[in-house]
């Protein structure tokens, strides 16, 4: 029976790219495909992979590091693998086991985010050999697939397939006893518009920012769920706080609570607090740009990511009696972990039986 081994070690974050390896590694093992799953894990610990019956191995290598180049590619080897997947673009060079791997953006390529020259070298060379080197490709969207063509085009159409990542059931419409909770617990006296990510260069926060302090409503705030060094140096006008740290399950109640979820990215490959708001019954106020009107199915409202559009939309979200319950629909049937496994199987058997024919 063959072996296909999963890179796990980001599963424990609390970011998209942890969120997408624990689902999707989930499901694909709930699933009765004619294969065993190997998990390549941090600890042997962690919370998220206890329900797994897989089999696991650590690695004591952290990702993006000479160790993982030069030692990983023997542990694999070492685990009798017959295929490795990797959700991510971190292939070691000297990897010589058939590989699929899922490219989420190529934000890095468009929005450096303050990296020296030598981390975008580096970038650039770990990236452009996973995307050549493995034998397909997954991307989280239409316009990632897009973006990954035209920027590496010797990479075949059909070696690419694009397998949306799925949604939590956890995010649905909260009761208002969860949303009173939710606003007792974090301060939440008045209403309030949400911004839910970091504050990287490509997210556009300054532009909600300035906006918010457009708008100029005393009796409403913006909450920032964010994390990482940047938030650390934004200038909150007054009205603006940031929330760190908040758990998964709060979620749904955070967003069901607020006028509208805010978004000015200039950049996203999927754009996933997208969907968790709308899924929740919450308004969308977001960027035009790049994978957002594919994602969000043009449900949103789509603006230019400009401070006085976002400070219109916002005054007109202001006034205005959204049907909630109408706005979550259709979502968990849309973006589905189950479709996801689906359609990733459906490219791991293909490519298994490419090697063993």
């Amino acid at each position: 029976m063959p072996r296909i081994g999963i890179d796990c070690r980001f599963a424990s974050g609390l970011s998209g790219l942890g969120t997408y390896t624990r689902e999707l590694v989930s499901a694909l093992a709930a699933r009765s495909d004619p294969w065993t799953y190997v998990l390549f894990v941090s600890s042997l610990e962690e919370a998220w992979h206890q329900h797994l019956s897989c089999e696991k191995i650590v690695v004591p290598y952290r990702h993006y590091t000479l160790a993982e180049q030069l030692f990983l590619p023997a542990l694999y080897r070492k685990s009798g693998i017959s295929l490795m997947f990797v959700p991510h673009f971190n292939i070691p060079y000297l990897c010589r086991i058939p590989t699929v791997c899922t490219i989420h953006d190529l934000i890095l390529h468009h929005y450096p985010n303050q990296a020296s020259g030598l981390k975008r070298l580096i970038y650039r060379l770990i990236f452009s050999h996973a995307v050549t080197s493995a034998k397909h490709v997954f991307t989280i969207s239409d316009y990632t697939k897009q973006d990954l063509m035209t920027a590496y085009p010797s990479i075949p159409a059909d070696c690419i397939t694009v397998a949306y990542p799925g949604i939590s059931p956890l995010f649905s419409p909260a009761d208002e006893a969860a949303i009173q909770h939710i606003r007792s617990t974090f301060s939440l006296t008045k209403p309030y518009f949400l911004y839910v990510g970091n504050a990287k260069e490509h997210k556009n926060v300054s532009v909600l920012l300035e906006a918010f302090a457009l708008l100029n409503q005393p009796d409403a705030e913006l909450i920032l769920l964010s994390t990482g060094k940047e938030v650390q140096t934004l200038a909150l006008p007054a009205n603006v706080r940031v929330l760190r740290k908040i758990k998964n399950e709060d979620l749904p109640a955070i967003y069901s609570g607020a006028i509208a979820c805010v978004t000015a990215s200039f950049y996203e490959g999927f754009g996933l607090p997208v969907i968790e708001a709308m899924a929740c019954g919450c308004p969308v106020i977001a960027s035009s740009r790049t994978s957002i009107p594919e994602v969000s199915c043009n449900k949103a409202t789509l603006i230019e990511p400009t401070a006085q559009a976002f400070a219109q939309a916002m005054q007109r979200q202001l006034a205005t009696t959204p049907d909630r319950s109408v706005l979550s629909q259709g979502w968990h049937e849309r973006y589905n972990w189950e479709k996801t496994a689906q359609k990733s199987a459906d490219v791991f058997a293909r490519v298994i039986e490419s090697y063993s024919s």
